[in-house]
């Protein structure tokens, strides 16, 4: 009984050592550059996932293309795309992640004089709103001044005028008295 406990025991911790590695197929792919488009004989050449082919012609199942050292021949249509495959593309982005992981180092590094220059410009947006506020501040006391020396301006403006009439009018009653008086009491 002890014997098979251990055996199971065995079995199960290898089988965790082998459950924790984990691999992939490779997308490496091989493709034969015919001299024919059916497919039998030989490849001229063997062409790689990734090489970049001119094509010269087509066929229904079959492309003539070119590689880069000018070798000619047929290749099965499935195994041709437009787009670089998705391990070149990978590498592209995986350079640009760098590039901008290391763009970040030296924006991140260069960080601790824009914090300085940044808290410079906060004080002095503080000092210039307390001087906006002062000057507003000012600028309403002087405004009210001038309000009130122009109610004061129409007071006296107003005043004259009303005494002006005032005295037209005295006028015009002393002389219609005196008339009246030199004419032994008729109204002019």
């Amino acid at each position: 009984m002890l014997r098979n406990f251990l055996l199971i025991f065995l079995g199960c911790c290898s089988a965790l050592g082998a459950q924790a590695e984990t691999l992939y197929v490779v997308d490496m792919l091989r493709v034969g550059l015919r001299a024919e488009p059916v497919g039998q004989g030989a490849p001229l050449q063997v062409v790689s996932t990734g090489s970049a082919l001119e094509v010269l012609e087509r066929t229904e199942d079959y492309v003539k293309v070119r590689t880069v050292e000018g070798n000619e021949g047929w290749v099965g249509k499935a195994y041709l795309v437009k787009r670089p495959p998705a391990r070149m593309r990978i590498k592209g982005v995986e350079r640009s992640l760098k590039k901008a992981r290391e763009e970040l180092k030296k924006v991140q590094g260069g960080s601790e004089p824009l914090k300085e220059e940044n808290e410079k410009l906060i004080v002095q947006v503080e000092e210039l709103t307390g001087q906006n506020t002062e000057m507003n501040k000012a600028l309403g006391e002087v405004y009210a001044k001038k309000q009130q020396d122009a109610y004061i301006l129409y007071g006296w403006a107003g005043a004259t005028i009303v005494l002006f009439l005032l005295g037209m009018l005295l006028g015009k009653m002393l002389y219609r008295k005196r008339v009246s008086r030199r004419f032994g009491g008729l109204e002019p």
